[in-house]
């Protein structure tokens, strides 16, 4: 069976500003077939990319074209919308984050997101925990964010409470978009909520919906 060629050209005519302004194409070879993509950037498209992917199959010197798309990619930066719900708890669930503590260092807590140029949208809760929702950047990693934000604040605590630590783990859940203001009313009420339940069965609700194996123990 013969070899298929590389492609040359992906099978249009390009304008002269677009042959002019174009920046190349690749060629895949497969067997039994190739594929061409090339690129262009015409100045009228400023940052915008012209794609165009042509797939065909040689069989001698005949060439059947399978399929070509044509289409833009507007992605000439990095875009995101990402939002983590974080639960931490004091030591031993100990209530230490009394009345008069509880606004300041959820306060601190959200300054620390900010110097680490996270967002704080929404941090609240009662006295043996916290919940955050933060939003972050893609060049963030949770787990160095939430262990400076332990620290920073344990340390902060300790200036006010005596012996004040924060349990090692934490509990973090994607959130989506549109489940945004849902969960900033759902941080906002802790009060309210746990007045109903604690924080085991808050847990266990979580992470049932999570699709999380629960342990209470894990908690204690």
């Amino acid at each position: 069976m013969r070899k298929p060629d590389f492609c040359k050209t992906n099978g249009c005519t390009p304008s002269p500003r677009s042959r002019r302004d174009q920046e190349g194409s690749q060629a895949l070879k497969m067997p039994g077939r190739a594929i061409s993509l090339s690129t262009r950037t015409g100045r009228r498209l400023q940052n915008q990319f012209v794609i165009q992917l042509e797939v065909w199959r040689s069989s001698g010197t005949e060439r059947q074209t399978l399929h070509t798309f044509h289409g833009y990619c507007f992605m000439p930066t990095t875009h995101s919308s990402l939002h983590v719900h974080v639960i931490f708890a004091t030591k031993n669930r100990a209530p230490l984050l009394t009345p008069e503590l509880i606004e300041d260092v959820h306060g601190y807590i959200g300054g620390t997101l900010r110097s680490l140029d996270c967002k704080p949208v929404a941090v609240g809760g009662v006295e043996d925990h916290v919940h955050l929702l933060l939003g972050m950047k893609p060049v963030h990693r949770l787990a160095d964010v939430m262990r400076e934000t332990k620290k920073t604040s344990s340390i902060w605590m300790n200036e006010r409470t005596r012996g004040f630590a924060w349990q090692q783990g934490y509990s973090a859940f994607g959130v989506s978009a549109h489940e945004i203001p849902m969960m900033v009313r759902y941080i906002s009420h802790q009060q309210e909520h746990h007045r109903k339940k604690t924080l085991v069965e808050e847990l266990s609700d979580v992470y049932r919906l999570a699709g999380i194996p629960f342990e209470p123990g894990d908690f204690e």
